[in-house]
C-alpha cells in the first residue's frame, strides 16, 4: 500500500542515495529533499493533478519533505516504488488458468483473472468456505472482484462448492466471451459468489474512435470508448512503447476500460507490436465490451477482453 497524506499535510522521511520517488494526488504537491549535511530544502518536483511524478534517483541520502494541496497525495520512495492504489489503477499478478475441469482454487480466483483455453468444456468448482478462510484474511463483509476469460471453444462453468461456497447468478461463460464475478465473506467458512457485470468508477467525458485507427492510451485511458459510425472500425491499440511514454505505469499495475459500438457494424480492437490482446477483439453492433491493460514489462502490455460478446 501507498503512503498518504491528508490534503494540507506534511510528511518527512529520510530516503537513501538512489532512492526513487513516486508521488501521486487529484491536486498539485510539492517534493524537497535536504542531502544530508545541508541546512536547506531545494524543492525538485511539483505533481500535476491526476498525473504521478517520479523524482529520478536521488544522488545522495536526502531528507524529503512533501508538502499536499488541497487534496490527499499518496507516495512511495524506493529502488522500485510504485503508487497502486489510485484511482483507475490496480496490482495485477499473472492470470491464474484453469484447463479441464476441477477446483477453482482460492489462488486463482485471488489473482483477479482466469484463463481459459482448452477444447474441453471445463467445470471449475470454487472452494468451500473452510477452504477459503484458510486461504485469506476476510472481514465478514469484505469482498473481491475476478473475471473468467474464455478463449476456448467450449463453455466455462463456475459452480458452487459442495458446502460453504455458493453461487448467486449464471455460472456459463460462453466460448469466446468473459465473465466478472464478485466474492463475499458472509460468515466464518461462508461466502457467495455472484456474477456482476461491473462496478462504480470516477468517470470523465468519453472517448471516441469512428474510423479504422489507434486505439491510443489516450482514449483507453479515458474508461470508454464510443463508435458510431456505420462502417466496420477496426482499433489497433498503442504499441508497448508508445503506452510506456503516455502513461506512468508500473510493471503490475493495469486499468479497465469499456468499448460501446452503437454504430451499424463491427468495432474490432486488435494487437499492436509490444501489445496483445487476449480473448476475441470483436464488440458487435448494438453492445459493449469491458476490457483490462496490463503492464507485464518495460513497453510491454496485454490487454485482456473481460466481459462482453463477440462474432
Amino acid at each position: 500500500m501507498s503512503n498518504r497524506i491528508g490534503p494540507h499535510g506534511t510528511a518527512l522521511f529520510d530516503a537513501a542515495a538512489s532512492d526513487v520517488i513516486h508521488v501521486y494526488s487529484r491536486d498539485s504537491a510539492k517534493v524537497y529533499t535536504k542531502p544530508t549535511g545541508t541546512q536547506v530544502f531545494g524543492l525538485v518536483g511539483t505533481s500535476v493533478d491526476g498525473i504521478e511524478l517520479v523524482i529520478s534517483a536521488l544522488s545522495a541520502a536526502a531528507e524529503v519533505r512533501i508538502e499536499a494541496g488541497g487534496n490527499e497525495v499518496l507516495y512511495n520512495w524506493g529502488v522500485a516504488p510504485a503508487v497502486l492504489d489510485r484511482r483507475g489503477l490496480r496490482g495485477q499478478g499473472a492470470p491464474g488458468a484453469l484447463n479441464a475441469t476441477g477446483a477453482l482454487t482460492a489462488a486463482m480466483i485471488l489473482s483477479g483473472l482466469v484463463t481459459s483455453t482448452t477444447a474441453a468444456a471445463t467445470v471449475g468448482t470454487v472452494p468451500t468456505g473452510t477452504v477459503m478462510d484458510a486461504a485469506l484474511e476476510m472481514e465478514i463483509g469484505e469482498s473481491f472482484d475476478w473475471t473468467v476469460v474464455n478463449t476456448g471453444p467450449k463453455v466455462f462453468t463456475v459452480i458452487a462448492a459442495a458446502s460453504g461456497h455458493t453461487v448467486v447468478g449464471a455460472g456459463g461463460v460462453d466460448t469466446i466471451i468473459s465473465a466478472l464475478f464478485r466474492t463475499r465473506k458472509t460468515a466464518a467458512a461462508t461466502y457467495i459468489t455472484y456474477r456482476l457485470a461491473g462496478g462504480l468508477r470516477g468517470q470523465g467525458a468519453p472517448s471516441a474512435l469512428n474510423a479504422t485507427g489507434t486505439l491510443t492510451a489516450a482514449l483507453m485511458a479515458s474508461g470508454i470508448v464510443t463508435s458510431t459510425t456505420g462502417a466496420a472500425t477496426v482499433a489497433t491499440v498503442d504499441t508497448g512503447t508508445a503506452m510506456d511514454t503516455a502513461l506512468p505505469m508500473q510493471v503490475g499495475e493495469s486499468f479497465d476500460w469499456a468499448a460501446i459500438n452503437t454504430g451499424g457494424n463491427t468495432f474490432t480492437v486488435t494487437a499492436a507490436a509490444g501489445h496483445t490482446l487476449v480473448g476475441i477483439g470483436i464488440v458487435v453492433t448494438a453492445t459493449s465490451a469491458l476490457f483490462r491493460t496490463r503492464k507485464t514489462a518495460a513497453n510491454t502490455f496485454i490487454t485482456y477482453k473481460l466481459a462482453g460478446d463477440g462474432a
